[in-house]
């Protein structure tokens, strides 16, 4: 297998192409999709060794000498991409370099192959990656400005403003800011924040077209029941009011009640929606017991002695040694259910480009995934929602599908 090396990093015309050992290369004029590359740009490679190192915490190779950079950046600034290094640097230091940077990619991979996450990162990156630009209805989003006085909301919504065709940019999303690996947005419209109501200034590429927006349905509370070794029906809220208490809380009772079991919510706001229909205190230690957390916490306990750090169930690093064992628990289900959602949705799309449908995915939510479907496609994505998505050893698990908005 091979690992590429982009010309910008040397300044050279042509790419380096190594063997994963660093036993052999060659210079080439292309890079093939899907291999490894290693460049001034991360976000160029859905196979970016540069974002593996991030991930691995590896101190990348220095991408210039010290002395020769200092001294173009006061003659062009910053954009020192395009130095021919080769042409700069005295053949045995230039060739030392080479060799530094090419054993330093080497052991970022093999390190990498090691681990058991890595596969699991790479699809998610690959789903995000290759989501489409959005079409922007221009009028609704000027409309909702005008009617916005909050500035933060402003601001969101301004990153919508569409190119002449009516596009919005390319979202870029960041994997490894976030502690569970909960995403953010680096740049492009900041849907993560976008208030609900303003959802549907994103509108349809197709005449009659509608953006869908398809959810895991509980994500986290279903990835937390089946952790725990146990099936769980559709809607876990209304499983854990029927086989815990017997009809007797209501579904957003219920709901309350989880978020402090597993999250370490105050149980006052609890105790107080109650009232006297139960005990606060006898609710959330029910539910504790449901989805088995004493258990989690022994085998979390035990590998944080062994390791000094948590896998969550795909095996990203996790450390919360130094935390609360109620955040031990936030963490590793939120951790889980995030990369749950990322393969889920990779794999939705894998099965929406079998069938050749006309549907394109703009945008990850968490767990929720935003499509631009074509009309005459949009029956056909409602069944493969249907059939929910397999997720491996955790089995099938169910997907909800809601319009928010419809071309004209």
């Amino acid at each position: 297998m091979y690992v590429y090396i982009h010309k910008h990093v040397f300044g050279t015309s042509q790419h380096l192409r190594v063997t994963d050992a660093g036993e052999e290369y060659s210079w080439v004029n292309s890079i093939p999709e899907n291999v490894w590359v290693f460049s001034r740009n991360e976000e160029s490679y859905t196979r970016s060794v540069n974002v593996i190192m991030k991930l691995l915490e590896i101190d990348p190779p220095a991408l210039e000498n010290d002395a020769q950079a200092m001294a173009f950046r006061q003659l062009c600034g910053d954009d020192i991409i395009n130095i021919p290094w080769y042409y700069v640097l005295s053949k045995k230091v230039f060739s030392q370099w080479c060799k530094n940077i090419v054993q330093g990619v080497c052991d970022a991979l093999e390190t990498f192959r090691r681990e058991r996450y890595g596969e699991t990162f790479i699809e998610g990156r690959a789903l995000l990656r290759n989501l489409s630009r959005a079409t922007v209805s221009e009028t609704r989003l000027k409309r909702y400005l005008r009617e916005e006085i909050n500035p933060t909301n402003r601001k969101t919504l301004l990153s919508f403003m569409p190119d002449h065709a009516g596009f919005a940019n390319q979202p870029v999303y960041d994997q490894l800011s976030t502690s569970t690996g909960r995403l953010i947005l680096k740049t492009g419209p900041q849907v993560l924040t976008l208030p609900k109501k303003y959802r549907n200034l994103i509108g349809s590429r197709y005449e009659g077209g509608a953006v869908c927006q398809v959810d895991f349905v509980s994500l986290e509370p279903r990835v937390a029941r089946v952790i725990s070794g146990y099936p769980v029906g559709r809607d876990v809220y209304s499983s854990i009011s029927d086989i815990i208490f017997k009809d007797q809380l209501t579904r957003d009772e219920t709901k309350l009640a989880v978020l402090c079991a597993l999250y370490g919510v105050s149980s006052t706001r609890l105790k107080n929606m109650l009232d006297d229909k139960a005990d606060a205190v006898s609710v959330i230690r029910k539910i504790k017991e449901y989805f088995g957390t004493s258990e989690l916490l022994k085998n979390m306990s035990s590998q944080i002695s062994e390791r000094g750090y948590v896998e969550n169930l795909y095996g990203r690093k996790l450390n919360v040694q130094n935390e609360s064992r109620h955040v031990w628990i936030s963490h590793f289900i939120q951790s889980t259910a995030t990369d749950a959602a990322l393969i889920g949705f990779h794999r939705l799309i894998n099965k929406i480009e079998k069938n050749e449908l006309r549907v394109h995915g703009i945008f990850v939510i968490h767990d929720a995934i935003l499509l631009d479907a074509h009309p005459d496609d949009e029956a056909s994505l409602h069944e493969l929602v249907r059939e929910g998505i397999d997720l491996d050893e955790m089995g099938i698990f169910p997907l909800s599908m809601d319009i928010i908005s419809r071309a004209q």
